[in-house]
């Protein structure tokens, strides 16, 4: 078989293949799987989320710093000043956002999960540039809380000291900590 052949052959299986719906793709999912390895990633995944949102809730901190300096500030030149400083904190958590991501996976705006033992966890951290003009402060917070629930969890699944009952507990436990966030 020449390339020729093989081209056309290949030309005609792909005439048959339909056009992907967009809102499909946008749908980001992945599943680490159950696998040491894929756990491992998994967790890791998870710290590099919580690195992040505490990166991120330090330097929001820095800029509501910043935004008390400017309600008693005067002077022109340092009122822009403060600012432009102001404004490198929120390209600095643009940044952080845009470029946490473990082995290619983007981390925020994705579901993420993992089966342990047959036990299934999933974390979905929406991006925190949604809640850039909303409380950002409090909404790392909470997921940072999230989070080190969850990896208390895997820890007690991979141990052997899995308590099913506790999954209803955290559960009620985010529900609790997302309902103070929203009020």
């Amino acid at each position: 078989m020449n390339n020729d052949d093989i081209l056309a052959t290949f030309k005609k299986h792909l005439s048959g293949i339909e056009e992907i719906d967009s809102s499909f793709t946008k749908t980001h999912i992945h599943n680490f799987g159950e696998t040491m390895k894929g756990i491992n990633e998994f967790i890791g995944a998870v710290q590099i989320i919580n690195l992040n949102l505490h990166k991120i809730k330090n330097l929001v901190e820095k800029i509501q710093w910043i935004d008390d300096l400017l309600n008693t500030e005067s002077n022109a030149q340092t009122m822009q000043s403060m600012q432009t400083e102001r404004q490198n904190y929120l390209s600095n958590i643009q940044h952080l956002v845009d470029n946490a991501k473990f082995m290619g996976i983007a981390l925020f705006d994705v579901e993420l999960s993992c089966l342990i033992n047959g036990r299934q966890f999933n974390l979905d951290v929406a991006s925190p540039i949604n809640f850039i003009n909303d409380n950002l402060y409090g909404y790392c917070s909470i997921k940072i809380n999230e989070l080190n629930m969850l990896q208390s969890q895997i820890s007690k699944c991979l141990s052997g000291e899995d308590d099913t009952a506790n999954v209803s507990d955290f559960d009620n436990i985010k529900d609790d900590l997302l309902g103070i966030f929203k009020s």
